[in-house]
């Protein structure tokens, strides 16, 4: 995870990077010195990585939380024992993300979110971990679908129009709404359907991470060679899904069998 985000964006982010800066400020660039041009389009070509480099330093701070959490007691997690209990804590989660959301968020790049991504990590660690969590959310997987669905569609009725990604928005008690709905959904649908495994499933836990890391590249290149057709938005919508679901697959299992591309794009050794 830290290789690719770190020496991987080093290397190899000047590509997408130039894109995404030629599209938005390439004709201001032109006259820049070399190394200026690079700083830029590395920047610019971090693509799916800020979360990687988020979950690196989270992991990092739940490194430290462990110790201080065994220095104050003896068990490092607090077993919850009842069912009503889990209830609570459900009600009480949403308002932790919400309040979370508002905290900690970086000016200019937004992506990075650390207030809520840290708090959502560490209850993941200490809350959904627990089998207990897990059986009630599915036992009431088709409410929490209901309630993902309803409040999906009136965030869509509220922020239509507005960026998606500016912390503005993701602040907004009916976003942060959705996304715990979701949350609570997914876990529930997936502990009573999803519980699986078979060739299917484990090839794409095996090549999750790397679609992970190169969608964007994959989307960005399509999305350049596209710029100039003239296309409808429709058609076009449906080319860059095609690339995206089978061409970065594709790209993952190519740049495996290159050593050492693979080790700074991917982090695979062998």
């Amino acid at each position: 995870m830290l290789v690719p985000s770190t020496l991987g964006v080093l290397v190899f982010g000047f590509i997408p990077g130039s894109i995404v800066a030629g599209a938005s400020a390439g004709a201001k660039l032109q006259a820049a010195p070399g190394f200026v041009k690079y700083i830029v389009y590395t920047l610019s070509g971090i693509g799916a990585q800020w979360f990687s480099q988020m979950l690196f330093v989270i992991s990092l701070l739940l490194l430290l939380v462990r110790k201080v959490v065994l220095a104050v007691q003896k068990e490092e997690r607090k077993s919850i024992q009842k069912e009503s209990s889990v209830y609570v804590l459900l009600v009480v989660m949403f308002f932790l993300l919400w309040g979370a959301s508002k905290l900690l968020n970086t000016p200019v790049v937004e992506s990075y979110r650390f207030g809520i991504y840290t708090v959502a990590f560490l209850l993941g660690y200490y809350v959904f971990s627990q089998d207990i969590v897990i059986e009630v959310l599915k036992k009431w997987r088709f409410v929490s679908t209901l309630a993902a669905v309803v409040s999906g569609v009136y965030f869509i009725y509220r922020a239509y129009g507005i960026y998606y990604g500016h912390s503005s928005l993701l602040s907004t008690w009916y976003a942060n709404l959705f996304t715990y709905c979701m949350i609570l959904a997914i876990f529930g649908m997936f502990a009573a359907y999803g519980d699986k495994k078979n060739a299917v499933t484990e090839w794409l836990g095996k090549i999750s991470f790397p679609v992970y890391i190169l969608h964007i590249p994959v989307i960005l290149i399509a999305l350049s060679l596209l710029q100039k057709s003239d296309l409808s938005v429709g058609a076009q919508y449906v080319i860059v899904a095609f690339a995206a679901y089978l061409l970065t697959p594709l790209a993952a299992l190519l740049i495996e069998k290159i050593p050492v591309v693979r080790y700074l794009i991917l982090g695979i050794r062998h």
